[in-house]
């Protein structure tokens, strides 16, 4: 990890540390503000499963618990397992971002 992703983790977990959830747990948020956007994460040690999957024409993200859940929506090819403890972001019109490497890019501490 950079140097500066790293402090910024570091100040990020000091901040927010009883805010921070342990144990095992997947999370799916949605929100339509100020698009639509659906992120998922798993906790750090992989207890609870997480599959991502995107359909064939890559017009629809999908987030579950199981496979065959969304197998039963949509018969698609490419889904995967998120890596524990980083979440994966879908937004309308955007490229699915997969981590948070690319979001934390350019950014530095005062």
């Amino acid at each position: 990890m950079p140097p500066v992703l790293k402090k910024w983790a570091t100040l990020i977990r000091l901040t927010y540390r009883r805010g921070m959830a342990n144990g095992p747990f997947s999370i799916v948020v949605t929100t339509d503000h100020p698009k639509p956007t659906m992120i998922g994460h798993s906790d750090r040690k992989k207890l609870r499963p997480l599959i991502a999957a995107l359909s064939e024409d890559e017009s629809t993200f999908y987030l579950g618990s199981e496979l065959n859940p969304i197998h039963t929506v949509d018969e698609t090819k490419e889904y995967w397992q998120p890596d524990p403890g980083k979440p994966v972001i879908a937004t309308l019109d955007e490229p699915l971002v997969r981590g948070t490497e690319k979001i934390m890019e350019g950014l530095s501490i005062i």
